[in-house]
C-alpha cells in the first residue's frame, strides 16, 4: 500500500525523496504499484535528502513492493456461484421439497467457496440465508411443539385401551394453521367429529389407527394414536324379561283401594320378581 514519506521538520528546511524505481514507489506522494502477478517483488531503493541552509545530508533506504497474488478464478467463480444460490433460496413464505434442496445446494456452495479461501465476508448475501435458515427452523420448532403436545380426549372411564364414547380431536391451534385428523377405520372412529361406533356383540374389539397431520406455511409434521374400541355388550334376554316381569308384577298390584287377601299375594309376587330382575 501507499508509504509516508515526511517532508516537513521544524528542525531543518525541508526534506526531498527520490526513488531508484519512481514507477513503483512515486517519491513525490508514497503512492506504490506492485508488479504484476507472475513477476518478482520490486526491491525499490527511497533516497531521503535533509538540507538547511544549504547544507545536506542524506539516508536510503531499501524496501521490497511484493508483486500482485495471482487472480484465484477458482475462489472468485466458488464465491459468486454461493452468492446465486443464496439468492435462489431468497425470503421463504411457504415451505416446500424445493425449498429444501435450495437450502442444501447454498449450504454446499458455500463449502465449496470456503474451500477455495473464501470467508463469510467475502458472501456478500450471507445474512439472507441466515435469516431464512430462521424462518424455516421458526416453522418447524412450532409445528413439532404442537405434535408433541396433542392428546386424545376420552370421557369419564375410558382411554387408549378400551374407548366406548366419543373422542374428542382437536383441530384447533394459536401455534399452526392446521390439524387434520384421518382414520384407518372412519366407520368406528369418525376423524371429523370423533363419533364411536362400537362392533356389534359378539364382535372383536376395534383397533383403531388415528393419524394426526399438524400443518404451518406448508410444512407439516405427523403423529398417530392407536385406540381400542370395545365391542358391545352381548344382549343379556334374561335379565331383560326379569325385569318386564317385575314391571307387569309391580302394575298387577295397581293403587289399593282395598285391602284382600289376593293383594298381599300380589304384594309377594312383585317382590319376588324385583329379586330376581336383580339377580340378573
Amino acid at each position: 500500500k501507499t508509504l509516508t514519506l515526511r517532508t516537513t521538520s521544524s528542525l531543518v528546511d525541508y526534506i526531498a525523496w527520490t526513488s531508484d524505481k519512481p514507477a513503483v514507489v512515486d517519491p513525490l506522494n508514497g503512492d506504490v504499484v506492485r508488479p504484476a502477478a507472475g513477476q518478482p517483488d520490486a526491491v525499490v531503493t527511497l533516497t531521503a535528502q535533509v538540507s538547511l541552509n544549504g547544507y545536506s545530508e542524506i539516508r536510503t533506504f531499501a524496501v521490497s513492493v511484493k508483486a500482485q497474488e495471482p487472480v484465484n478464478n477458482e475462489k472468485a467463480e466458488a464465491i459468486e456461484a454461493a452468492i446465486k444460490a443464496i439468492e435462489a433460496v431468497g425470503t421463504p413464505i411457504t415451505y416446500s421439497a424445493d425449498l429444501e434442496v435450495k437450502l442444501a445446494q447454498a449450504d454446499t456452495a458455500i463449502k465449496t467457496a470456503k474451500s477455495h479461501g473464501a470467508t463469510d465476508s467475502d458472501i456478500t448475501n450471507m445474512s439472507k440465508l441466515t435469516a431464512a435458515k430462521e424462518t424455516v427452523s421458526g416453522w418447524k420448532e412450532k409445528v413439532a411443539l404442537e405434535r408433541l403436545s396433542l392428546t386424545i380426549g376420552y370421557q369419564s372411564g375410558d382411554d387408549a385401551a378400551s374407548v366406548t364414547k366419543t373422542l374428542t380431536l382437536r383441530t384447533t391451534s394459536s401455534l399452526v394453521d392446521s390439524i387434520a385428523w384421518t382414520s384407518d377405520k372412519p366407520a368406528v372412529v369418525n376423524p371429523l367429529n370423533g363419533q364411536v361406533a362400537r362392533p356389534v356383540a359378539g364382535q372383536p374389539d376395534a383397533v383403531v389407527t388415528l393419524t394426526v397431520q399438524v400443518s404451518l406455511n406448508g410444512y407439516s409434521e405427523v403423529r398417530t394414536f392407536a385406540v381400542s374400541v370395545k365391542a358391545q355388550e352381548p344382549v343379556n334376554n334374561e335379565k331383560a324379561e326379569a325385569i318386564d316381569a317385575a314391571i307387569k308384577a309391580i302394575e298387577a298390584v295397581g293403587t289399593p283401594v282395598t285391602y284382600s287377601a289376593d293383594l298381599e299375594v300380589k304384594f309377594a309376587q312383585a317382590d319376588t320378581a324385583i329379586k330376581t330382575a336383580k339377580l340378573h
